[in-house]
């Protein structure tokens, strides 16, 4: 069977394909969303694979550093602690613990130093180059020596962490010493570990949400495109074809959407802030959306109709006045129409004066 241009088999898979292009661009959206609200999602790690090249995981190594300086901060501040602090501080000794971190810290204020590493015993000489060889073996090291002015990392972004954004005052600007180690073999499943398997589960959407988003939303265009130019024309017949609802007043179906869409908009505001899983998200939000792009059309496609038939002004509340005015301004005598647009004249300058007032 030949597929003509305005064919209902062809404007039916038009409609068809823009609400499936509507729910991939949802779906794509929604998903690099949740990505980029737990910092995965960063332009940067587009063509990247592994979780240590990463700005993840350069993100993660930052916020530990900020947890080790408060850490830090409440071990030397000892039992003067409040009862707040000294909650943070049981969570930051169970974080740092060695044996359970991949994360691993010689800190030196002075002639006093802290570790979470076993081997290194109280009292013992503080080797700056021994302990930066070890932790270099770990696989990522970083130096922050403000006693010899040194500083050296393999960590992506971390020097600007140190210099570029004021989080070197997390740090004494004395004479203070920090180097740090991370197992790259990741052994210990802490929360590096986790960040790591989070990152290997959904960076690969990353790409796929990207590439998708994209051909969904040309299509989304394409599809609305074609809709626009086919809507109201029937394959082998001339003229517009209307519908019941294009003969409904304009001012009813555009106060009936806009009242709908709210309603909607409001409704996935409250569904985004529940407590979901991904999944469950995906297909709450993805029902509204369809819901809101099937509306859309509906409104959309009626005024595009009504303007093809040139009768978009005549299917109006504001039409239907006019006419009614002036049917009645014909039917009176000449002294009558003029005492009515006196009165009308008058009204106006009266709702002009009184606006002005209040306002004033």
């Amino acid at each position: 069977m030949e597929s003509h241009p305005y064919s209902y088999g062809t404007k039916l898979t038009g409609l068809i394909l823009h609400l499936f292009f509507t729910v991939v661009l949802t779906i794509a959206v929604f998903l690099l969303a949740s990505m980029l609200s737990k910092n995965i999602f960063e332009l940067s790690d587009v063509g990247t694979e592994q979780f240590l090249d990463s700005g993840y995981y350069t993100k993660c190594i930052e916020k530990k550093c900020d947890d080790l300086s408060d850490y830090l901060r409440l071990l030397i501040k000892g039992e003067s602690r409040t009862s707040e602090e000294n909650r943070r501080y049981l969570q930051y000794t169970n974080e740092f613990k060695s044996g359970d971190s991949n994360f691993c810290y010689w800190y030196r204020i002075g002639e006093a130093w802290y570790t979470n590493q076993p081997d290194t015993k109280e009292g013992q000489e503080f080797d700056v180059e021994a302990v930066l060889m070890e932790a270099k073996t770990m696989g990522n090291y970083l130096i922050y020596d403000l006693v010899d002015k040194e500083f050296g990392t393999d960590i992506n972004g971390m020097a600007d962490y140190f210099f570029g954004g004021g989080n070197q005052m997390l740090w004494p600007a004395d004479d203070m010493t920090l180097i740090i180690g991370i197992d790259t073999e990741l052994s210990a499943e802490d929360d590096i570990y986790e960040a790591s398997r989070e990152y290997e589960q959904l960076h690969p959407w990353i790409k796929v949400c990207t590439f998708s988003g994209l051909v969904s939303l040309m299509g989304w265009v394409l599809s609305l495109v074609y809709l626009t130019l086919a809507t109201g024309h029937r394959d082998g017949e001339e003229g517009v074809h209307l519908n019941f609802v294009d003969r409904i007043k304009t001012e009813i179906v555009t106060a009936v959407f806009i009242a709908a869409t709210s309603e909607l908009i409001m409704l996935l505001s409250h569904v985004n802030n529940k407590t979901w899983n991904v999944s469950g998200l995906l297909v709450a939000s993805g029902t509204v959306i369809l819901l809101i792009d099937v509306l859309f059309l509906i409104f959309y496609l009626s005024m595009v109709r009504r303007m093809k038939a040139e009768m978009l002004w005549e299917t109006s509340v504001a039409c239907w006045l006019e006419r009614g005015i002036r049917k009645v301004f014909a039917r009176q005598k000449t002294t009558v129409r003029v005492l009515l647009l006196f009165a009308g004249h008058m009204a106006v300058c009266f709702i002009l004066a009184v606006h002005f007032t209040i306002g004033a």
